[in-house]
């Protein structure tokens, strides 16, 4: 409830109109309704999950990145160099299954 999510920093005003807005572009969906007090207020819920937020987060600063000379190849390589090499084995493996996966899904688009 957002009576909840005030505080001395953050003035209820501000979580309502936050609230407000997020709901306008679909990030949270009403779940419920409580009391609080004398009050009812509604209970909230994200529209997506802390995964798909994440991986959005990525793919658009991806798309948005300034050099374009970058690739997705070149990215996966950095961030797997500055991991322990045990990790970056166990992470290639999967990067491998994920792949083959890939080129199965988009053959069958392709063929469609």
């Amino acid at each position: 409830m957002a009576s909840e999510m005030a505080s001395e920093e953050l003035k209820l005003a501000t979580v309502h109109t936050t609230l407000k807005r997020m709901l306008r572009k679909n990030l949270l969906e009403v779940v419920d309704f409580a009391k609080s007090g004398n009050v009812f207020g509604r209970c909230y819920q994200p529209t997506f999950t802390m995964k798909e937020f994440e991986l959005d987060m990525l793919s658009t600063a991806f798309k948005n990145r300034r050099c374009k000379e970058i690739t997705i190849a070149n990215y996966i390589a950095e961030l797997l160099n500055r991991m322990e090499p045990e990790e970056a084995l166990k992470m290639l493996d999967e990067l491998e299954e994920t792949v083959k996966e890939l080129r199965k899904e988009i053959a069958s688009r392709k063929a469609d």
